[in-house]
């Protein structure tokens, strides 16, 4: 029988609560506190960088900073990344103990299939990119990413349904957005992002042998994440956004 795993939506998230959240769902589920969990979100606009990434090299803080826009580190690697309302972003967060079988790279191989089968199941012609992308027409729609916590993978990805070109260039201070499509371009219409969500879920809870079921952050986590969006995410010393 198929275990269950916890799908939590939120829409138009702050990104360091967002952050935090994913955060304190790592540390629940390491400990066996909390069920597996499907996190599928929208964020308000906001730039990630990656771990290990400059932020004067690579993001345009002047055009940021009067934008109102946040520029923070997510603990992942890769490079920086401008998310909005028009983008999906979903975290698979799996113990380690309930799939002993599989390595990093089948779950990850897994877990890009999955959302390649969910977009071609909308007509759109998606395909996996060599190391951690997925194209369609040639152009990036999408990239993921996974990350080990003690006893726990968490598989991340970003999607784009609508794609703000001219505000995604000038926050990373270069043209990227030529490189790249997205759902509703390649479909020629509105999609709606709900919908596409639980057809994520879906997609991800058969090519992981799960049931997915709605449910939302248990009393300690939200308590964990409080505690991160100001002793981390939130905090100048992690971000290091002048460095």
């Amino acid at each position: 029988m198929a275990a269950d795993i916890r799908l939590i939506l939120f829409d138009s998230q702050d990104p360091v609560f967002h952050l935090s959240t994913l955060e304190a769902i790592w540390r629940q589920v390491d400990r066996a506190a909390a069920p597996e969990t499907l996190l599928i979100r929208r964020l308000i606009p906001c730039v990630l960088i990656g771990g290990m990434q400059r932020a004067r090299e690579t993001v345009d803080l002047e055009y940021c900073r009067r934008q109102g826009m946040p520029v923070l580190r997510r603990p992942s690697q890769g490079g920086a990344v401008f998310l909005d309302r028009g983008c999906l972003v979903y975290s698979l967060v799996l113990s380690a103990g309930e799939v002993p079988e599989a390595n990093p790279n089948d779950l990850f191989d897994r877990f890009r299939l999955s959302v390649v089968e969910v977009l071609q199941g909308y007509g759109i012609s998606a395909r996996p990119r060599h190391p951690n992308d997925i194209e369609a027409g040639g152009r990036k729609m999408a990239g993921l990413t996974l990350t080990q916590w003690y006893s726990v993978y968490s598989l991340s990805g970003t999607l784009l349904v609508k794609l703000d070109g001219p505000t995604l260039d000038r926050a990373l201070g270069a043209k990227v957005s030529a490189s790249l499509t997205s759902v509703e371009k390649e479909l020629g219409r509105e999609v709606d992002q709900k919908a596409l969500a639980h057809d994520l879920a879906r997609g991800l809870s058969r090519n992981f042998s799960r049931r997915y079921r709605l449910g939302d952050l248990l009393p300690e986590e939200k308590e964990t994440a409080r505690y991160l969006v100001a002793a981390k995410y939130g905090n100048d010393d992690w971000n290091r956004i002048e460095a």
